[in-house]
């Protein structure tokens, strides 16, 4: 049983990625970096809410949808989110991320 928990909080900028999908490789590269220097000192490390794509200020409807969707992962162990997850293999820490899912509905996603 642990009696105390170290816990760190992660406020990043995440680049939205549905209008340029490269900046999704510098919020992962992001991500990564938090990881690898904060997993060491930390029992949980938490990232913000969707922030492998970042937001949309203009809503995940339509033709936005479609580019959110074109940028999502799958929840497996590859692409962006099984870099993450090798990452994650360094240190005994949790980590808590927000990332956009493919569902098995196209252009359905899932905001995990």
């Amino acid at each position: 049983m642990i009696s105390e928990a170290r816990v760190a909080l992660v406020q990043m900028p995440a680049k939205q990625a549905i209008f340029n999908p490269d900046l999704k490789r510098e919020n992962i590269d992001k991500i990564v970096a938090y990881m690898k220097s904060l997993g060491s000192k930390n029992d949980i490390v938490v990232f913000p809410e969707l922030s492998t794509t970042g937001y949309s200020p203009f809503g995940f409807s339509g033709k936005n949808k479609v580019k959110l969707w074109q940028i999502s992962d799958a929840l497996n162990n590859e692409g962006d989110f099984g870099e993450i997850l090798t990452a994650s293999r360094d240190t005994s820490c949790l980590y808590v991320f927000g990332f956009a899912e493919k569902t098995k509905v196209k252009y359905d996603v899932c905001n995990s």
